[in-house]
């Protein structure tokens, strides 16, 4: 792990974000949203059999009204033992994708006798800071960014929108094209009008391709395109792959090249890929909106703070996010004034909803 590792901690009214910089770039995300309603990767839960199917070694189970069924991979000969209606302890291990449940792994360590008697949570999963200390180094520093500041210094945001896009320039002038369709994602290195030799450029690509995987939480099988190299060059990288890989609090699986000479490797699936966890443009906007307000109480700059906000977020912030601005908005000593930024009306509200 890199020493210089830095934790960033952006609070809103139910909903936290952390990052984790690391070499000085963001190298992944965590996010605590009060409003999610699916249980997170670790949550442990009471759940009731629904069916077994023997042939696949898989359970369907219960998790309770408030969440959906779930699937569970079993090992023989426990898949004769499960029957319908019987109460299992599962831990959550990963959140649905391409059209796959959401998939739990039966708890060995929980006796029938100590579980609820309907399905529910029994723990929640670890919050954001919680995962972002594990995956850090045990020297990282910690930093509560209540102006924004930090996060602003760091780039996070135009880093969160890069590693929503398939196209992710390199040094020296190459380019990573990141592909993540139903199945196997796959990573297209180019030359582009780099002036490198292919060995160099694979080399270049290395820790780029893991950062994204990790940042971009992309999981499942994974091949990775790299530039046509000798079999002697393909073993450094596959030791370059390992190195990095150390750094991965998900340890994924390294194949190596393929006799085509494709590199292949898996990560686990956990939660929702980067993208999908950004909400919709509404809740963009508002937060944007939340975070700026909250910039303007931490300086203490003087007077009252107008903002130009699109219709979608503004609706946002008196619908979905309300909650989350009376809260915030409880706390100010100033007026927070709204202009509408749709490009038809310019039209002024105050902090009260009212033109």
């Amino acid at each position: 792990m890199a020493s210089d590792d830095l934790i960033l901690i952006d609070d809103l009214p139910f909903y936290r974000r952390v990052a984790l910089i690391r070499d000085g770039a963001l190298d992944q995300l965590w996010i605590d949203d009060a409003a999610a309603s699916l249980p997170q990767p670790g949550a442990v839960l009471a759940a009731r059999v629904v069916q077994v199917f023997p042939q696949h070694d898989r359970v369907n189970l219960d998790l309770g009204a408030a969440y959906p069924n779930a699937s569970a991979r079993l090992r023989p000969p426990s898949t004769a033992a499960i029957k319908p209606g019987q109460m299992l302890a599962v831990t959550v291990a990963a959140l649905p994708r391409e059209g796959k449940p959401l998939q739990v792994k039966i708890k060995g360590d929980m006796a029938a006798a100590d579980l609820p008697s309907s399905p529910g949570m029994i723990a929640p999963a670890p919050d954001a800071l919680t995962l972002a200390k594990l995956a850090a180094s045990p020297e990282a520093a910690m930093n509560h960014d209540a102006t924004g500041d930090l996060w602003a210094r760091y780039e996070i945001d135009a880093a969160i929108d890069a590693a929503c896009q398939s196209i992710m320039p390199l040094p020296e002038g190459g380019v990573m094209q990141i592909n993540t369709p139903p199945g196997a994602a796959v990573i297209d290195g180019d030359s582009g009008d780099s002036r490198l030799a292919p060995y160099e450029l694979a080399m270049v690509m290395v820790p780029h391709a893991m950062r994204q995987l990790r940042l971009r939480r992309i999981g499942g099988p994974i091949v990775i395109d790299f530039p046509r190299i000798t079999p002697d060059e393909q073993k450094h990288i596959h030791n370059a792959m390992k190195a990095e890989a150390k750094r991965d609090p998900l340890k994924p699986a390294l194949h190596g090249f393929t006799r085509g000479g494709l590199y292949t490797m898996a990560r686990p699936w956990r939660g929702q890929m980067l993208a999908e966890d950004q909400g919709d443009k509404g809740a963009e906007i508002g937060r944007a909106a939340l975070r700026a307000i909250r910039h303007h109480h931490a300086t203490r700059r003087p007077g009252g703070l107008t903002l130009r906000l699109h219709p979608e977020g503004y609706a946002w912030l008196h619908h979905d996010g309300q909650a989350a601005w009376d809260i915030l908005r409880a706390g100010l000593a100033f007026l927070v004034e709204f202009r509408s930024d749709d490009g038809v009306a310019d039209v002024l509200i105050d902090e009260n909803g009212h033109r």
